[in-house]
């Protein structure tokens, strides 16, 4: 519910009032009849009435509109009481008690309907000792609810907390026993491994022997074939030295052969 403001207040009670004595006079000049002359006053205050009614909870404002609604009432009965003694001031005829009383019964609709709206409106409202006291009971209620809801949510944290540890006191177990077991696995790999490792290399220290005995016959060949090919040489030096030699002679014995000759073909010439 919203605050109303006072000067719209004001200003809304001001309205109503002109509003509602303009209608009664203008009844009860024009039309004559005393219940007619009423009924502006009487809808301007039911109007009122609807356009405030639960706008507001607010105490003070409320009487505030109360009290404006039962002055208007009050007001509207003098207004109409006040009019309708006005034409007797203009006529000869004499104003009598009857015709005084009925138009003060009529009137007094007004002032007994603002009594009974303020009535309504300000003896069926909480006090603020009331309201203080509801205030503080339902902040109670509030906390007692508000304690079961922390005492309700403590349970079940400790209980999720307890299914938590035993999940990961399972899945470490778990996880323990598989990295154990991997580990093992991976040990046996190893060991294997190492074992076809030591044996390859045995094959290749082997191999490797043998190489080295067939490079060294290699190289023992080798070395007799270049033992032999300084045999050859040597060989073919001395073939050179004996051609040498033996074609030396050969060419003193073809010279002294030639000189025979010549000397041969002298004698016979």
């Amino acid at each position: 519910m919203s605050f109303v403001p006072y000067e719209q207040l004001r200003t809304n009670f001001a309205r109503a009032i002109i509003i509602g004595v303009i209608g009664t006079s203008f009844f009860t000049f024009v039309g004559g009849n005393p219940m007619l002359s009423m009924a502006p006053p009487i809808i301007v205050m039911i109007l009122y009435f609807l356009w405030y009614k639960d706008k507001t909870n607010l105490e003070s404002q409320v009487e505030q509109f109360a009290d404006s609604f039962y002055y208007m009432g009050f007001l509207f009965t003098l207004a109409a009481l006040a009019i309708s003694l006005i034409p007797w001031a203009f006529e000869s005829s004499q104003i009598t008690p009857e015709n005084v009383i009925s138009k003060l019964g009529i009137a007094l609709l007004t002032t007994i309907i603002g009594l009974g709206g303020r009535v309504y409106l300000t003896q069926f409202l909480v006090s603020e000792e009331e309201a203080i006291a509801d205030i503080q009971k339902r902040l109670r209620d509030g906390s007692r609810s508000l304690a079961a809801e922390l005492d309700l949510i403590v349970e079940n944290f400790a209980e999720v907390r307890e299914r938590a540890s035993a999940q990961i006191q399972e899945m470490v177990e778990d996880g323990g026993k598989a990295l154990k077991e991997g580990i093992d696995n991976a040990t046996k790999s190893m060991s294997k491994s190492t074992e076809d490792f030591e044996v390859g290399m045995s094959t290749v220290s082997t191999d490797l022997a043998s190489a080295a005995k067939t490079i060294s016959e290699f190289r023992q060949g080798v070395a007799s074939i270049s033992v032999s090919t300084e045999k050859f040489k040597n060989k073919l030096d001395e073939t050179s030295d004996l051609a040498e030699k033996y074609g030396g002679q050969f060419n003193d014995s073809m010279n002294k052969l030639h000189g025979v000759g010549s000397r041969l073909q002298e004698h016979i010439g």
